[in-house]
Order: structure tokens, then sequence, then C-alpha cells
């Protein structure tokens, strides 16, 4: 079985269209992993690449865990989502001293 990561850039768009046109062997499903906050854009490069998919009867599953941004908006705040902890991103910042973080 054959499974695509699909990020919806260039290169998994790529390898996905070239197995519906038959020049790579043919994808048993693709997986969109939701973050939640993508750029409106790449959503609609996803509805895109879906529908080419479809021609060629490859599902694409999107799945998420929620929203990444959420997430670490209530990391910052030492919350926790859904009771569990959430595994916080290394964000650059400027603190209020003018002196930079992370």
């Amino acid at each position: 079985m054959i499974i695509l990561s699909l990020g919806a850039g260039v290169q998994s768009s790529a390898v996905l269209l070239m197995s519906i046109r038959g020049m790579l062997p043919k994808i048993d499903h693709a997986i969109f992993a939701d973050t939640g906050w993508e750029p409106p854009d790449v959503y609609e490069h996803l509805e895109w690449l879906e529908a080419q998919a479809k021609t060629a009867e490859i599902p694409v599953h999107r799945v998420s865990n929620g929203s990444v941004r959420d997430g670490a908006i209530a990391q910052i705040g030492g919350s926790k989502i859904g009771g569990k902890r959430w595994g916080g991103m290394p964000f650059h910042t400027l603190n209020a001293d003018g002196k930079r973080g992370i």
C-alpha cells in the first residue's frame, strides 16, 4: 500500500499529480494533516488536488488534532487543551525589555 503525506506544497503536490498521470506508481491514499492554521490559498489548492485525485480514485483524507494556533496560544498562558498538555513551539519573541528570546 502506498500512502502519501500530502502537505499541499510543491513536492507532495507533484508526487500526487505524477501518480495520477501514471508517471509514478498509483497512490492508494493521500493524507493531509491539517494544522487548522494554513493560509486560504493552501486550502484552495488542496480542494483542487482533491478534485484531481478523485478522477484517479485516490482518496484524500483530511485529519486534524485541532488548531496549532489555538494550542500555541494556550501553551503561552500555561493552559491545557482538553486536560492535556500541549507541546509548545519555539517562537522567536521580543521581550518587554527589548531583548530577543524564544
